[in-house]
């Protein structure tokens, strides 16, 4: 091994050590970020999985606090809306967030609430909305237990 080899033989290779690291790095971003882009449905799609610019709520988790209530939380899987109203018959309080829009996949949340009182369940409330193009619409659950998932009805 000559002379000069020998002596930098530490830096030489330990440098096209960390090149091949860096390589390799950057091709796992790139193959990452490729996928990405590509599960990504179109605009057309989305409008099509929307059902003409309806929401879809699909209802991801459940939270049951004596002092809270019963909050159930939400994604949108359908089309984006505007103008969220919760409403129920029930003799329970309703919150809801957001109030304003919801975006494809864009999450949210309904509690109600009792005065310091258990929940009575079930519970039929209603989602009040404008979709994108401008019309007015509601869809109706029916939610029976804490941790089931409410029922559409409308």
């Amino acid at each position: 091994m000559p002379d000069w080899l020998h002596g930098n033989r530490i830096w030489l290779f330990g440098g096209v050590g960390g090149l091949v690291v860096i390589a390799i790095i950057a091709t796992i971003r790139w193959l990452i970020r490729r996928e990405s882009r590509t599960d990504k449905p179109a605009e057309a799609e989305l409008e099509i999985q929307g059902e003409a610019g309806q929401p879809q709520f699909s209802w991801i988790h459940a939270v049951k606090d004596p002092r809270v209530g019963v909050t159930r939380q939400f994604r949108n899987e359908g089309g984006k809306v505007s103008i969220l109203l919760v409403k129920t018959a029930a003799a329970v309080r309703v919150e809801w967030h957001p109030k304003g829009s919801l975006s494809t996949h864009d999450g949210g949340w309904v509690r109600f609430t009792s005065n310091g009182n258990e929940v009575p369940l079930p519970i039929t409330f209603e989602i009040h909305y404008h979709a994108a193009s401008g019309e007015a619409g509601k869809q109706v659950f029916h939610l029976t237990t804490t941790w089931g998932q409410p029922e559409r009805l409308e």
